[in-house]
Formats: C-alpha cells, sequence, structure tokens
C-alpha cells in the first residue's frame, strides 16, 4: 500500500494584508537503485489566502482593573494609538482609523472561526476619539485612541470567560483597509 506524505509549512506575515500563498511539492526517490512505479504522483500543488492581520493594543474598562464585565450592560473598551515597538507591536496603528461598521467584540475563535464574524457591533454605530487610558490603567499619553461601547450579551462571552477580543477593519495611511485584532483579559461577573 502507498504511503501519504505530509508536511509542515511555517508562514510567517511580513506586511498586513491579503495574501495569495501557493505551496509545490515535489518527491524524489531516497536511493537510486528505488524504483518509483507511478512517477505521475510524485508533484502537488494548492493554494490558498491568509489575511495577515495587524496586532493591536486594546484596553478593556480603561482606568479600571481586573475589566469586570456585567452581560446585562454595556462594556466599554479602547482602541488604543499606539508607536512601532509600543507594546511590543510590530507597526505603528492610528485608532482612529478603525471603520465601526466592520468592528466586531467577542470571543476570538467567534470572530475568526466563522464564515462571518459573531460578536457584538458597536452600540452608537461609531467611535468615540479621545486620550484613553493606557494598559496601565494610569497614564493617559496624550494621543487619540478610540472608545468604543459593546453590549457583552452579543459578544459570546459566558461566566468561565478570561478574554476578549476586537476584530476589524481599518484604513491604513495610502488608503488600503487591512484586518486588526487586540485582546485584553476579562473578568466576568454577574
Amino acid at each position: 500500500m502507498p504511503k501519504k506524505a505530509t508536511y509542515a509549512v511555517r508562514l510567517a506575515c511580513t506586511a498586513p494584508g491579503l495574501k495569495q500563498v501557493r505551496l509545490d511539492s515535489r518527491l524524489a526517490l531516497k536511493n537510486a537503485e528505488d524504483v518509483d512505479p507511478d512517477p505521475s504522483n510524485n508533484t502537488a500543488s494548492t493554494s490558498f489566502r491568509i489575511d495577515c492581520v495587524v496586532p493591536v493594543a486594546i484596553n478593556v474598562r480603561p482606568g479600571g482593573f481586573p475589566n469586570s464585565i456585567n452581560l446585562n450592560t454595556d462594556a466599554t473598551l479602547a482602541a488604543l494609538t499606539t508607536r512601532v515597538g509600543e507594546y511590543g507591536l510590530p507597526l505603528a496603528f492610528d485608532a482612529t482609523a478603525i471603520d465601526v461598521s466592520q468592528t466586531y467584540w467577542g470571543l476570538r475563535e467567534r470572530l475568526f472561526n466563522t464564515a462571518t464574524p459573531a460578536g457584538g457591533g458597536e452600540v452608537h454605530g461609531r467611535g468615540h476619539p479621545g486620550d484613553s487610558y493606557e494598559l496601565d490603567e494610569r497614564t493617559r499619553d496624550g494621543d487619540t485612541d478610540n472608545v468604543m461601547h459593546f453590549k457583552p450579551s452579543e459578544s459570546g462571552l459566558t461566566l468561565t470567560s478570561t478574554r476578549a477580543c476586537l476584530k476589524g477593519k481599518y484604513r491604513a495611511p495610502g488608503g488600503q483597509m487591512y484586518t486588526y485584532l487586540g485582546c485584553d483579559s476579562v473578568r466576568v461577573v454577574n
């Protein structure tokens, strides 16, 4: 019985946006004296698209920790404007460039592992620019962040949830639309 060849590939995003990936493979005999009864099945190719998502910093319940969330009220969070390297992030991010109509807050797996993102949308349908608290919950750094409000009941959070994420689209300098994602810890309470 013929054996099936498998291999793992590790991809790294070096720039944001949708990327077309093509993987080609070719099998070759290890030993010169070996004989391949069917050389026509020694090559394969596959292609797919990936979205190189821009990591961002968000602060759930700015100014307070441990980020307590009641499933029956609104939740406030800030997408933070950051410089390259701030919070270990690889790219600068202008949170005021977020397209709130394409932004959802909820469980990471519900934001990615479905045909359409499943999470809560911004309650007011718009962001609220302002200088929000940074991740240390004490500092305001003087730049313009984007504060948003969501209904936890629409987010997929449960009493056992410990992390919530914000995923959406933003317009980068030059006009391109890219996907961003940021997560923060939460403590869900009754």
